[in-house]
């Protein structure tokens, strides 16, 4: 029975990881625009204070923005790539009888058929 739970582990979750692959998938339409309208309204306001300090200490804030964002926009990338990395063994996804495929399509594709199914069948919904 231990063996079996262990073997739809993602099955079972497949609802929860559903979740989470959404706010990934909104996170990453998000980020970009939050970023876009944050640094607009700053530059903006630099601009029509027109005070060449202001100006230096808002392009420094801009680039460090900037270089922040990118860094967490590329988390699930990076997350993804370690999985689909890990995906490529087959013998470790067949010795262990985990569904893999799975967790990785409700996580990085929450729309798919196959988690969507997983979804269907989960025990803990």
């Amino acid at each position: 029975m231990i063996t079996s739970s262990i073997n739809s582990i993602c099955t079972n979750l497949s609802p929860l990881i559903q979740i989470i692959g959404y706010f990934i998938l909104i996170y990453k339409i998000f980020l970009p625009l939050i970023l876009i309208v944050i640094i607009s309204v700053d530059l903006t306001k630099v601009i029509v204070s027109n005070k060449s300090d202001e100006l230096k200490k808002c392009l420094k804030n801009m680039v460090i923005k900037l270089a922040l964002s990118i860094l967490i926009f590329f988390v699930p990338m990076i997350s993804m790539l370690i999985m689909s990395f890990i995906g490529q063994f087959e013998y470790i996804k067949n010795d262990s009888g985990i569904d893999y495929n799975i967790c990785y399509d409700c996580m990085f594709n929450p729309t798919s058929s196959r988690c969507n199914e997983a979804v269907e069948n989960a025990e803990f919904k």
